[in-house]
């Protein structure tokens, strides 16, 4: 969802230093993720039962945030909801500018898109069902999953309803189809750096097809939202995480549609990098 932007971190170079909610610094993003994802919670039952692994605690925290949240395109987009249309309408000319040119766009009523992170599915709905053939939609929130369901119905061909974090791109045991666009849209700060990496080196995209991440951004570093266990990255953060994940930023664009309180939201358009060549 968009947020309201905040101060400055320090230098935007690995490690990534980051601030909190009052931009207090946490310091870099290597310890910050080493402490919140090692520490134990023990709640007032079972002490072995009831021990949450830090990593455990951190999506815990951020699925039960969202569980308490309206099942509206508002109330996902954090009150914003009156962006929805404008961003709908941008997401489309990213895709007839910086993905197919006119002479490639026909093509993609032919292609298959996965939505990730959908919430109640506004994506799939203002964008994706209008132009892919084929659509699929993961949400780790039941009650968004299920409204998602209720709008879009067999508009959508398959509903996961797995966290991002652990989705295998498997159904049933056997692997997925490749995807032509897997589409991420403000939910990917829910992920640690790890996970996000993983995610992206295991996603099933066809060869020639884009993964695309349109995300807050923050002028440097990181800023941390401890209310729903996620951060905001900075560009050059982003751009350090694609590396490490073996993605190749193949266009990039800054929106201008959203209102000037807000992070900026960045678009990043994303292949498989060409294997390295061994050296004779």
């Amino acid at each position: 969802m968009p947020e309201v932007e905040g101060g400055e971190s320090s230098d935007d170079v690995y490690p990534f230093h980051g601030v909190d909610g009052e931009n207090n610094p946490i310091g870099p993003c290597d310890a910050f993720w080493k402490r919140v994802l090692t520490k134990k919670i023990r709640k007032d039952v079972d002490d072995d039962e009831n021990t949450k692994e830090g990593k455990l605690l951190w999506y815990h925290q951020g699925v039960e945030y969202w569980n308490h949240v309206d099942a509206t395109v508002d109330g996902v987009l954090g009150g914003f909801g009156s962006v929805s249309g404008a961003d709908a309408k941008e997401n489309e000319r990213i895709l007839r500018t910086m993905m197919y040119p006119e002479g490639e766009f026909s093509e993609i009523l032919e292609k298959r898109a996965l939505d990730v992170g959908a919430g109640v599915g506004r994506v799939s709905s203002t964008f994706l069902t209008k132009f892919f053939r084929s659509v699929d939609l993961l949400e780790p929130v039941h009650h968004f999953i299920e409204k998602a369901k209720a709008t879009l119905k067999d508009k959508v061909q398959n509903y996961f309803e797995e966290s991002l974090e652990e989705f295998s791109f498997e159904e049933d045991g056997k692997a997925l189809a490749g995807y032509d666009v897997i589409w991420i849209q403000w939910c990917i700060g829910q992920l640690s750096d790890a996970d996000f990496i993983d995610l992206l080196k295991r996603a099933k995209v066809n060869a020639d097809g884009f993964i695309v991440v349109k995300e807050n951004n923050c002028s440097k570093g990181f800023h941390w939202d401890d209310q729903d266990s996620s951060i905001t990255r900075s560009d050059n953060y982003f751009r350090w995480i694609f590396e490490q994940a073996g993605m190749e930023v193949v266009n990039s664009k800054m929106s201008d549609v959203f209102p000037k309180e807000l992070f900026a939201v960045r678009t990043y358009v994303l292949k498989r990098s060409p294997p390295k060549k061994k050296s004779q």
